[in-house]
């Protein structure tokens, strides 16, 4: 018992992070040992954000809309006018 309490602490000591988060480490995010980290602090608006969203003319059925979004992965989408301007968002 002492040999893996001694190893575990020359371990901690030798590599602080864990191989688990290692990677999200050195993506940047900041991980503290026993403390849930707010991600939100860790990540940027653009590094989140979908860049290229369907959109749905108001035009479309309400089928069509909902043959869209059983193809997708994302829960809302925004319904843009004749002239490509955003009227609203639908979502699940």
């Amino acid at each position: 018992m002492f040999a893996c309490v001694l190893s575990n602490i020359m371990s901690n000591a030798l590599y602080p992070e864990s191989i688990l988060t290692e990677g999200l480490r050195n993506k940047g995010f900041k991980i503290r040992k026993g403390r849930e980290v707010d991600t939100m602090v860790s990540i940027l608006v653009k590094d989140a954000m979908v860049k290229h969203i369907k959109t749905i003319s108001e035009e479309n059925s309400v089928k069509t809309l909902t043959t869209v979004m059983q193809a997708s992965r994302h829960g809302g989408f925004p319904i843009v006018n004749s002239k490509g301007k955003l009227s609203g968002i639908v979502t699940l």
